[in-house]
């Protein structure tokens, strides 16, 4: 992507806005590029004709605030030059993933193994509710996972824990979990 033809530009503008009636432009939120260059910092952006972005971003000035300039800019640097980054980061994903599902078998608990993100979402075991286990695991084995129920209603009965710790502390994490487990 050529950034000096782009002009990033918020969300927010396409959702409300009367413009989105007349073009088709794509829009997009890669949560998963820039946190993996950029920890912690998603910059949603729009790509079409020139003028349209422009007076698009103009617009979104006017209405709302929109994403720090330093991000904004830091996002299409990554965008332009973070592919080299991406099969290291793929590779630690992927072994910390292999890692957590070995472990959950050994514990008994299904785990649903989506490919395209740095989450796994675990059932909760023995009958307790998510919010329930939750807290009993953090209690108990001091780990913190986020109950399914954070994510809506029908995250009752699983829990979610990220891949994006280091190895050494997802293996302390889970040799806990697998311990409390046991003890109880």
């Amino acid at each position: 992507m050529d950034s000096t033809n782009v002009v990033a530009v918020c969300y927010d503008v396409f959702r409300n806005s009367i413009i989105r009636k007349f073009i088709i432009i794509y829009c997009a939120y890669p949560s998963k590029i820039p946190s993996i260059i950029l920890p912690s910092n998603v910059s949603p952006f729009g790509v079409g004709n020139k003028n349209i972005i422009e007076a698009m971003s103009r617009y979104q000035e006017n209405v709302s605030s929109g994403v720090f300039n330093a991000i904004q800019l830091a996002s299409i640097k990554a965008l332009d030059e973070g592919d080299r980054n991406i099969d290291h980061m793929v590779e630690i994903y992927s072994r910390r993933r292999k890692l957590a599902l070995a472990s959950f078998e050994k514990m008994g608990i299904s785990v649903t193994a989506g490919m395209g993100t740095f989450y796994l979402w675990a059932a909760v075991p023995n009958g307790l509710s998510s919010e329930d286990f939750s807290t009993w695991l953090l209690e108990e084995a001091h780990v913190l996972v986020t109950a399914g129920t954070a994510y809506g209603k029908y995250g009752e009965g699983y829990f979610r824990i990220s891949l994006t710790v280091p190895d050494d502390r997802l293996a302390e994490a889970l040799g806990r979990i697998r311990k409390a487990l046991k003890g109880k």
